[in-house]
């Protein structure tokens, strides 16, 4: 018993000081505008959009949303030293890794949720009695009895567009004139690495036949590049 009393109280102590730290940085970093944002780590509010020429689509419902969290879970009876218990086993899930768009009134942005943490207002629950839903619209889906006598479970979490967004993260403005400026300068690394050739052989040849070869060549590349 001291155990999980101790157990717990570090568990909860992990979460305050999480919760304590992200309030902080919340709080300590003001609200930017796009209008007039500074490159790097910044505080943005506005408006989701999804991108003109990509609608997204959650596969549960088909909503048309700019991000969502998609679960299928089936119920299970297990028998465990002559007593049953039920338990929720995951069959499916995926989140969006889509871009979405963000407007603020001064301006947009491109919002790239891969590796995000996302809270989403929007919750859908709803049971079954197959894998796959087979409605697109929640029906039914705060009904006791048709939870108690489904076997599958579907739930999504989704923001949609026109939704009041919050976002902390890193901003970057890319341009055709900024790539431009980046090829220009890994070429020129490039052709000062090629005149020092045993230099060059010893930072790429990596199968140390005395050549650079075509993969060889792109590691090169790339490390130019970076």
């Amino acid at each position: 018993m001291l155990f999980f009393l101790v157990l717990a109280a570090l568990i909860s102590f992990y979460y305050f000081a999480r919760d304590w730290k992200r309030w902080h940085l919340i709080k300590d970093t003001p609200t930017a505008c796009l209008r007039s944002a500074h490159q790097g780590y910044i505080e943005l509010e506005g408006k989701g959009k999804s991108p003109s020429n990509q609608p997204i689509f959650a596969p549960l419902p088909n909503h048309q949303c700019i991000w969502y969290h998609s679960l299928v879970e089936r119920k299970e009876t297990i028998l465990e030293q002559k007593r049953t218990r039920t338990e929720w086993k995951i069959l499916y899930q995926h989140t969006s890794d889509q871009s979405f768009m963000l407007d603020d009134g001064t301006g947009t942005c491109l919002v790239n949720p891969e590796g995000a943490e996302i809270t989403s207002n929007e919750k859908l629950i709803w049971h079954g009695n197959t894998e796959w839903p087979t409605r697109t619209r929640v029906l039914d889906s705060a009904s006791a009895i048709v939870a108690l006598t489904s076997r599958y479970r579907y739930s999504e979490r989704l923001i949609l567009p026109g939704q009041q967004l919050y976002i902390l993260g890193h901003l970057q403005t890319r341009s055709p004139a900024t790539e431009q400026s980046v090829q220009n300068i890994a070429r020129d690394l490039l052709r000062d690495w090629k005149q020092d050739r045993q230099q060059l052989l010893e930072r790429f040849d990596s199968n140390r036949d005395g050549e650079i070869d075509q993969a060889e060549w792109e590691i090169a590349r790339e490390t130019a590049r970076s």
